[in-house]
C-alpha cells in the first residue's frame, strides 16, 4: 500500500469516527432521555460580590445593583449597591433592581435606570436583561404590571425585562395577577428562600402555569441540586446559582485532545 492510499484511508476513517460520534450525540441511549429538557445554570452576584469573584467562564451572570424606594409624596429614592459598572466582555450580563415600593410616576425611575445602564455600556459591557425584583408584604400586582410595561416600552430595543418574585407567587390567589405580566416578561424568576425543595413546593412548581427560572440561595452548588427532579418540571427554564465567596464553585475540568471526554 503506497503512502497516498494510506493517507486517503486515514482521512476516511477519521470522517467515519466523527460521523458515528455525531450520530450518538443526536441519538442518546434510552428512549426517554431525549424528551428530558436541559436545565441551564447561570450565576447571580449579590451586593457582596466583587467583579474579581465572578467565575472566569462564559456563563451569564445577573448582578445586583440596588434598590428603589418611594416616599408617600412620590419622591424617588435610589440606593446603588453592589459592584460599580466594570468591563465584563464576552459574556451575558444582566442587572437586578429591587423595588421596595412602586412609583406613582415612573419617569424619574426610568431616567435613573437609563443612567445606570449607560454607565455599564460606557465600560464596554452590554446588558441583556433587566430583572425587576418586587417583594413587598402586600404586593400590588396591577401597579407592578404598569411598571413592567413602562420599562418594556422604554428599553425594549436594548434588553428584555424579567419580572421576579418569591414563592408566594406559586399560591393560587396570586396566579391570576401574574397573567398581564406575561406580555412584557418572557418568563418569571422565583427566588427560593431555602436550598431544599420540599415535596409541597415541588408540587406547586409543577402546577405553576408560566415559564420560570429558579434562583437558589447562596451556598448552593451544582452538586447540591437534584437535576433529575427539576428537569421534570415542564415550564422550568433554568436555575440561577447565587455566588458565595466562602463557597466557591468548583472549576471545570479542561477537555484535552481532539475529541471531548465521555
Amino acid at each position: 500500500m503506497n503512502n497516498k492510499t494510506f493517507n486517503i484511508l486515514s482521512v476516511l476513517c477519521l470522517i467515519a469516527v466523527i460521523g458515528v460520534m455525531s450520530w450518538r450525540d443526536m441519538h442518546p441511549k434510552g428512549g426517554s432521555a431525549s424528551t428530558v429538557p436541559m436545565l441551564s445554570l447561570t450565576y447571580f452576584a449579590d451586593s457582596a460580590i466583587a467583579s474579581a469573584q465572578i467565575p472566569d467562564d462564559n456563563i451569564p451572570v445577573t448582578i445586583d445593583q440596588g434598590e428603589f424606594k418611594y416616599t408617600p409624596d412620590g419622591k424617588t429614592l435610589w440606593a446603588h449597591q453592589g459592584m460599580s459598572p466594570v468591563t465584563l466582555a464576552q459574556r451575558q450580563i444582566n442587572l437586578l433592581l429591587h423595588f421596595d415600593g412602586l412609583p406613582q410616576d415612573p419617569a424619574e425611575t426610568l431616567e435613573k435606570i437609563q443612567t445606570l445602564t449607560d454607565d455599564w455600556k460606557h465600560q464596554g459591557t452590554g446588558i441583556s436583561l433587566l430583572v425587576v425584583y418586587y417583594h413587598p408584604q402586600k404586593p400590588n400586582l396591577k401597579a407592578y404590571t404598569a411598571l413592567i410595561r413602562a420599562l418594556h416600552n422604554r428599553f425594549k430595543e436594548s434588553f428584555n425585562i424579567i419580572a421576579m418574585g418569591d414563592t408566594s407567587w406559586l399560591e393560587d390567589p396570586l396566579k391570576t395577577g401574574l397573567e398581564p405580566l406575561r406580555e412584557y416578561s418572557p418568563w418569571f424568576t422565583i427566588a427560593l428562600p431555602h436550598p431544599a425543595i420540599s415535596p409541597e413546593l415541588l408540587s406547586k412548581l409543577k402546577k405553576f402555569p408560566y415559564s420560570f427560572t429558579l434562583q437558589f440561595p447562596a451556598g448552593v452548588l451544582p452538586a447540591d441540586i437534584d437535576m433529575a427532579t427539576l428537569k421534570k418540571i415542564g415550564l422550568l427554564e433554568g436555575g440561577i446559582l447565587t455566588l458565595d465567596p466562602s463557597k466557591p464553585l468548583p472549576k471545570k475540568e479542561e477537555k484535552i485532545g481532539l475529541f471531548p471526554k465521555f
